[in-house]
């Protein structure tokens, strides 16, 4: 009786945990007692949902962006391309699907174009279709993820290219914080609405920094990085961002601060733009919002919405946007308050049930890809995810994108962000790659699933410290300059020195919890890295 229990907390967990890092996932469902067997079995129930959903929307909706579940019919929501055969192209590849994914990308970049008068959503378009195509890109043009189409020809990235470029006058504002909606052929309407949500504003630095890379053009990131810069240069005095923004004259129109509605993924994307790129300026950032965030919104186990000038509460309710908050702190290594609160977060679903956004079909092929990844961990070491021979970052949509091309860990097997550690055996193997993927059906039919056999080697230095969590015996200080510079597949995009008097302030983010990503810069560790180079998808009903 108790293994049901066992996996609807563990599907809870995973919805809850959407930003966090799947390899932390696999110790706490393990320490659950999910063997091997079990998590092949909930694995094969995950499979099953996607394919309900995917076919679904391919019989009913294709090629419109979206499926209306009780209608049963399609719907153009975003732009006119699509969205859901786009949002589902990381996951057919995760499951193995090659003939799935593979005509999916031959579609895509025979049929798919953005020459159209459709005013789409910057925030939304960037995280679902441009870290779509990326992401597939990524996969389709790699033999190491087992999903290499031989014929791919960039097809997506050339796709991607002008999609962000049509995205670009957006940013054309004096504060350099983008509208929130551009016109894809005329560009920002003169009667575009100038308050946009810090949301909005923050949340594209990855998909357009990793462009910027592949394409050696330096333009998609600095205007991300601008829109970042423009609304952390506006925080008020206690290091708090309010919810929405005028794009013109830097003034807040709604100074409620928080970590759930029209704000949280900018504090997602300040941290995970460190690891993907190793640019420090985000971590800097990163640091003073989230010891700001922590200090006066978390009022343990919960969060509230403060006034961002005066730190008086506004809004005391939990909302379900907050829900991806404990995931980013294992993310960040911030272990106990994570607990604390995905604990909180849990009895409310144990009270009133999963939010809409939860179980709305039209986001189901989106939102289950997480739920393989856990189950897929826990089946062992044949996964694409924690063995490949990349790390990945997962977008705000879950879009693979390597967090560095070639990987060289702390020692305990420390996760890429450093928030677990296995063992006490220093002593690690060189492990090398070896990937075979079976052929999949087609047609509709559920996919076998595909094998990925690989290990990764690591080694550094260890800094020892210790953690008040007994999940964790020590903690992972990170990795050195020169693992953390991330992707690089070119040249990489120079940056300003704006905010270097940042990088001399003592970062004081410690507080009464132990950070792993955020080093103190006086330790010996901040020495060696000198010498070592949801949103809140909705169905328009």
């Amino acid at each position: 009786m108790e293994a049901p229990k066992r996996c609807f907390e563990i599907l809870l967990l995973l919805l809850l945990l959407v930003s966090a890092n799947p390899n932390a996932f696999i110790h706490r469902a393990l320490a659950e007692g999910v063997t091997p067997e079990e998590a092949k079995q909930l694995r094969d129930e995950v499979r099953g949902m996607f394919y309900h959903a995917f076919n679904g929307y391919m019989e009913h909706a294709f090629p419109l962006d979206e499926l209306r579940p009780l209608s049963c019919g399609g719907e153009d929501t975003l732009g006119g391309y699509a969205l859901t055969l786009i949002d589902s192209l990381d996951m057919l590849a995760l499951l193995g699907d090659w003939e799935h994914f593979a005509s999916s990308v031959e579609w895509i970049g025979k049929n798919l174009q953005f020459d159209i008068n459709k005013t789409v959503s910057v925030f939304e378009t960037t995280i679902r279709v441009l870290g779509g195509l990326l992401s597939a890109h990524l996969i389709a043009s790699d033999y190491a993820t087992g999903m290499k189409i031989p014929s791919y020809d960039n097809q997506l990235l050339n796709l991607a290219e002008d999609l962000a470029r049509r995205l670009l006058p957006a940013f054309e504002t004096p504060t350099g914080i983008p509208f929130g909606s551009v016109n894809l052929l005329h560009g920002v309407d003169e009667h575009e609405s100038k308050i946009t949500s810090t949301a909005g504003g923050g949340t594209l630095t990855l998909e357009f920094g990793v462009l910027s890379r592949l394409m050696n053009d330096p333009i998609f990131e600095q205007v991300t990085k601008n829109a970042v810069r423009g609304l952390w240069a506006r925080r008020s005095k206690l290091n708090l961002v309010g919810a929405h923004i005028n794009v013109f004259t830097g003034e807040w129109t709604q100074k409620d601060a928080g970590i759930g509605t029209s704000i949280d993924s900018f504090y997602e994307y300040l941290l995970k733009a460190y690891l993907l790129f190793g640019d420090e300026e985000y971590l800097f950032i990163f640091q003073e919002a989230y010891a700001a965030a922590m200090h006066y919104l978390y009022n343990d186990p919960w969060y509230v919405e403060v006034n961002m000038d005066s730190a008086a509460i506004v809004w005391p309710l939990f909302n379900s946007l907050q829900a991806f908050w404990p995931g980013l702190q294992v993310l960040a290594g911030d272990i106990d308050p994570a607990i604390r609160t995905h604990r909180a977060f849990f009895s409310v679903w144990k009270r009133y049930g999963f939010t809409p956004e939860g179980f709305n079909l039209a986001t189901l092929s989106v939102q289950v890809k997480y739920l393989w990844l856990l189950f897929d961990l826990a089946v062992g070491p044949d996964n694409l995810v924690e063995n490949g021979p990349y790390k990945y970052i997962f977008s705000t949509e879950g879009h693979l994108l390597p967090a560095t091309p070639q990987i060289s860990l702390l020692r305990e097997h420390c996760s890429y962000i450093g928030a677990f550690c296995k063992s006490s055996d220093y002593n690690q193997e060189s492990r090398t790659s070896d990937i075979a993927t079976d052929p999949h059906e087609a047609n509709g039919s559920v996919s076998n699933e595909g094998q990925v056999h690989s290990r990764f080697s690591s080694s550094s230095t260890f800094f020892e410290s210790t953690l008040t969590s007994g999940l964790v015996k020590g903690f992972c200080p990170g990795l050195s300059h020169g693992q953390k510079f991330g992707i690089t597949y070119l040249e990489p995009v120079d940056t300003t020195n704006q905010y270097e008097s940042a990088k001399k302030r003592e970062p004081n983010i410690l507080q009464s919890h132990s950070m792993v990503v955020v080093p103190n810069q006086g330790s010996d560790y901040s020495h060696s890295n000198n010498d070592n180079d949801h949103d809140n998808l909705q169905e328009n009903q």
